[in-house]
């Protein structure tokens, strides 16, 4: 069975658009809602006592717990909050809200690095490296997966 040349060429030239990767966006332009914030613990604003989740350092001397977030079937996206505390052992040291998030994944690199990916949209994600040993932020970067 022979293919037309046109429908070859219209397949292909889709499948190219689908792979291509994804490029780096301006996050001033983005706005600053859709990177997390990172500040030190206040036991006065957080209660991580009922964390449902638990993300373990590859070790297990730290972990991140997620202690509130917005049901997105009740919360439309643009005002999803989240909310997840870095511990060191028992001891509160960070947390991190996440805001205007469709999705949001948090994993960790080694004992230190945390990286947290935010999606705020169909197309875009937000990816932060955080330092736990010092307290900073050290990556962020905004990236278009649609191709526009």
């Amino acid at each position: 069975m022979k293919i037309l040349p046109t429908l070859a060429f219209f397949i292909s030239c889709s499948v190219c658009a689908q792979i291509a990767p994804p490029t780096e966006i301006d996050l001033n332009d983005l706005g600053s809602n859709y990177v997390p914030a990172y500040r030190d613990f206040d036991p006065g604003k957080d209660n991580p006592s009922d964390a449902p989740e638990e993300i373990l350092s590859p070790r297990q001397t730290r972990s991140v717990r997620i202690i509130s977030q917005s049901k997105l079937t009740e919360v439309p996206y643009e005002q999803s909050i989240a909310k997840a505390v870095i511990f060191e052992g028992e001891r509160p040291l960070t947390t991190i809200t996440i805001s205007q998030y469709r999705n949001f994944e948090i994993k960790w690199l080694n004992e230190n690095l945390v990286h947290l990916m935010n999606s705020p949209g169909r197309c875009v994600t937000v990816d932060t490296i955080f330092d736990v040993s010092s307290s900073r932020l050290i990556y962020k970067a905004g990236f278009n997966h649609c191709g526009v």
